[in-house]
């Protein structure tokens, strides 16, 4: 993943560091012998070489760093996308929930409704059953 590619960037980094070091140090040492021999300058060609080949590296890592990043950007984006359509079925849910509580409340008012309106008829059918009672009473009485 993308961490490899950063910690081999940091390595090649700091190698390419330690070679430009180097070169720079025997560029000293050249200058201060002023020995401009073939064996030195060869030494030197090899030390640009190498660093030519290591910014190239540099160069290449970058490129895939970036490429991977923006791997990494569209799949984020895929994410949040993602995201959204779940909080949009989330809020469909929730009202529909809303929706399905004020159903019960309704219901509930309504049994309430029912609830007083038996009450109020089991009371009547009492009265009226407490009536018929005395009623029968009374008739007896007469009768006697």
């Amino acid at each position: 993943g993308i961490e490899n590619i950063i910690c081999t960037t940091r390595n090649t980094l700091n190698i390419a560091n330690h070679d430009r070091g180097k070169m720079e140090n025997d560029i000293a040492n050249l200058k201060l012998v002023k020995i401009k021999n073939d064996e030195n300058r060869k030494i030197l060609k090899d030390d640009k070489e190498k660093i030519t080949s290591r910014v190239l590296e540099l160069l290449n890592t970058i490129k895939t760093i970036r490429k991977l990043s923006n791997d990494d950007v569209s799949m984020v984006d895929e994410l949040m996308g993602d995201r959204d359509v779940l909080n949009r079925s989330l809020v469909k849910i929730h009202y529909k929930g809303e929706r399905e509580s004020e159903e019960m409340r309704r219901i509930e008012m309504m049994k309430d409704g029912l609830q007083y309106e038996t009450d109020n008829i089991k009371r009547e059918v009492n009265d009226n059953n407490s009536k018929i009672q005395t009623l029968i009473k009374q008739r007896g009485n007469d009768n006697h």
